[in-house]
């Protein structure tokens, strides 16, 4: 297949139709595929979500009733601040009978513990986290650890107190182990390997294992406080170890407490960029497996049956003429019609070709007996002046009847050559000159002088209205040639030098005659006064419509004859 005309090729413009309406369906797939798979990654991230939500229910359930707590007995401190006695009861009596709060502590605004469920030795807070209280009051969580050793790091609420809408200070409430402590998570397919919570502040509040094992598994990417404030998500990242695991991030607080899970890659894996490939190349495969199937259709259908067609006719106009019947491959209606009617043309034309070859060999036999009988007619010519020059006593007389019996040889030639030649319609110009010179050249030639002849001859082909031109005006240069040629001064032998160059393009010739000259003129030539042959010359150098130049130097007399091949022109 040429590829220049691979845009025309039938199969590539109908790949390219369907290629253009395939697309819209294409785009609509995609389009479709892309909101299928966003539904469906937003779905498995809600249920992750609500996975890390549930598994922390219970932490969330703790401090939300330890800020209710808070909050019920932070109303009560309130009026009894003046009593400190009072106010410790209070608070003992809900660390006693609720058995969920392990110690209750009131805080003022200078960090000093006003009221407490138990004798503390500790009896002020840093300033630095009242600072915090005071600038922005909120309810935190967060891990408690004392500036003493009375007692251990534990897990406390701390609630802001206003009275008469000012901040008076702070509810702290430490919670007992058990009461946020991951209750036996079940490890299943549907379960995290590793479930926390965290504050505002990056602390880890709570975990289903060690904090030290759960650290290394941590984003490295991302960090608690970039964490926290953020609504739910659910996201892939590598861990500081550089294993890779699913993160799933929900407020239990929003606030004040989120919980996290992370899930391993291998088990986890929401798949969203693949399929979001997918969506894109599942598309392109249709429109690719649909073009293929098209153009295989119509490869089948009319394009091997249009080729099969298509070779026939170059056979046939190569000249082949002998076809099967019937296709090898069972071709469609409207292509076996084709086939058909190709058929009914290719026997009408053979027919016709076969009578015309009839006509041409009946008209090329009747055109061969005519140039054979010109011929003999000009060699009957030619055998009358014999005839006369024999009876002729005048020297004159027998060299003027010469001339003439050497000019109907040459028509005589031309007619022979067109005689023998298998077109009947071109003569060999070199064929021609050669036997022409090869004549003449025994004619001039004498016991006592020796000729040297030298032809170089291009192939050439001539129609008659040229050839019959270029033979007498070469017979007639040749003739005067030998007439005049004579011994040069160097005393070398005489010389005759024929040269007919045909152009690359093969249509520019270019005949060239040259001979010697002799050292001393000759005076005893009766003929040359006339001038009858320069005279021939010029009138067959304009018959062929050339261009004659003459070169004489003294020692060398050379003709040029240039013209043109014309193509056969019939008489009108």
């Amino acid at each position: 297949m040429n590829l220049r005309n691979l845009p025309q090729n039938l199969g590539v413009k109908i790949a390219v139709l369907l290629l253009i309406a395939l697309t819209p369906v294409g785009l609509i797939a995609v389009w479709q595929t892309n909101k299928v798979t966003q539904i469906t990654v937003a779905t498995a991230e809600t249920a992750l979500i609500n996975q890390t939500i549930n598994d922390a229910r219970e932490q969330s359930q703790a401090v939300q009733n330890a800020f209710g707590m808070a909050k019920t007995l932070g109303t009560a401190v309130v009026a009894l601040l003046d009593n400190p006695l009072a106010c410790a009861k209070i608070m003992s009596t809900l660390v006693d009978q609720r058995g969920v709060v392990s110690r209750a502590r009131f805080i003022n605004l200078n960090g000093a513990v006003t009221c407490t469920s138990a004798l503390d030795t500790e009896n002020s807070i840093p300033i630095s986290r009242v600072q915090d209280m005071i600038d922005d009051p909120k309810e935190r969580v967060y891990w408690s650890v004392p500036s003493d050793q009375s007692h251990s790091s534990d897990l406390s609420v701390e609630t802001p107190i206003f009275s008469d809408d000012q901040l008076i200070g702070y509810l702290s409430l430490s919670l007992l182990p058990d009461i946020y402590a991951f209750k036996n998570l079940p490890q299943d397919q549907k379960k995290p390997d590793f479930l926390l919570t965290f504050n505002d502040s990056g602390q880890i509040l709570t975990a289903n294992t060690s904090p030290m094992e759960i650290a290394p598994r941590l984003p490295a990417n991302q960090t608690f406080k970039d964490l926290f404030g953020t609504d739910a998500q659910v996201f892939a990242d590598r861990s500081q170890f550089g294993d890779d695991f699913i993160y799933t991030v929900a407020p239990l607080m929003s606030d004040a407490v989120y919980s996290m899970a992370i899930w391993p890659n291998d088990r986890i894996t929401l798949r969203s960029e693949r399929i979001r490939r997918l969506a894109l190349v599942f598309p392109l495969l249709m429109v690719l497996v649909s073009i293929c199937v098209a153009f295989l259709a119509v490869h089948r259908l009319v394009i091997r049956h249009v080729d099969d067609l298509r070779q026939k006719m170059q056979r046939f106009a190569e000249g082949e003429r002998e076809f099967p019947t019937t296709p090898e491959i069972p071709a469609p209606s409207e292509i076996r019609e084709i086939e058909e009617t190709f058929a009914d043309m290719a026997e009408q034309i053979t027919h016709e070709e076969a009578e015309n070859e009839n006509r041409i060999h009946e008209k090329n036999v009747l055109l061969k007996e005519v140039h054979h009988r010109v011929k003999n007619n000009l060699q009957l010519i030619v055998s009358i002046i014999n005839l006369q020059m024999r009876k002729l006593h005048s020297q004159e007389g027998k060299q003027a009847l010469k001339r003439i019996q050497d000019r109907v040889m040459g028509l005589a030639m031309v007619h022979g050559k067109l005689y023998e030649t298998p077109s009947l319609s071109k003569v060999r110009a070199d064929a021609l000159l050669r036997e022409i010179v090869d004549k003449l050249y025994v004619l001039g030639e004498t016991a006592d002088a020796t000729i040297d002849l030298t032809m170089n001859l291009d192939e050439v082909s001539l129609y008659p209205d040229q050839a019959v031109p270029f033979s007498l005006l070469s017979a007639e240069a040749v003739t005067n040639a030998l007439k005049y040629i004579g011994t040069p001064t160097n005393d070398q032998n005489m010389w005759l030098s024929i040269t007919l160059d045909v152009a690359d393009d093969g249509e520019n010739i270019q005949l060239i005659i040259a001979n010697s000259v002799p050292a001393q003129p000759n005076t005893t030539t009766t003929e040359e006064g006339t001038g009858l042959g320069t005279q021939l010359i010029s009138a067959f150098v304009s018959q062929l419509e050339a261009q004659s130049s003459i070169t004489d130097n003294g020692d060398k007399y050379a003709l040029a004859i240039s013209f043109k091949k014309q193509a056969f022109q019939a008489d009108t």
